[in-house]
């Protein structure tokens, strides 16, 4: 629903399976995207340079630290998922310039 490559054909077929039963609800999750990247970019436009994503996913187009990080380089975010796949992907994926850092951690909200 976001356009990211990384995904299973387990999630394409819930994701076919749910389009059938709601036509337009690919719009709730790009809805859900527009206001993180419009809470993360007020949150670093003010200040804040310290962020945690928790309930991360497999990475996407325009993920937390590239929105933070292109207006405060220095930013740090820790991403928390509780899928160790996820995990892989993030730490190859989810890469920070020299300035800020990026890190992960695999833990339950629980």
């Amino acid at each position: 629903f976001l356009g990211g490559k990384d995904n299973y054909p387990a999630d394409r077929q819930a994701a076919s399976m749910a389009l059938k039963a709601n036509p337009r609800g690919y719009l709730t999750v790009r809805h859900n995207r527009d206001f993180m990247r419009r809470a993360v970019t007020l949150a670093a436009g003010n200040g804040a340079r310290q962020f945690l994503d928790v309930g991360t996913g497999l990475p996407t187009q325009q993920n937390v630290h590239q929105i933070v990080q292109a207006i405060a380089p220095d930013a740090r975010v820790v991403y928390v998922d509780n899928d160790p796949v996820v995990l892989v992907h993030a730490q190859a994926l989810l890469t920070s310039g020299p300035q800020g850092r990026t890190d992960y951690i695999e833990a339950d909200l629980r």
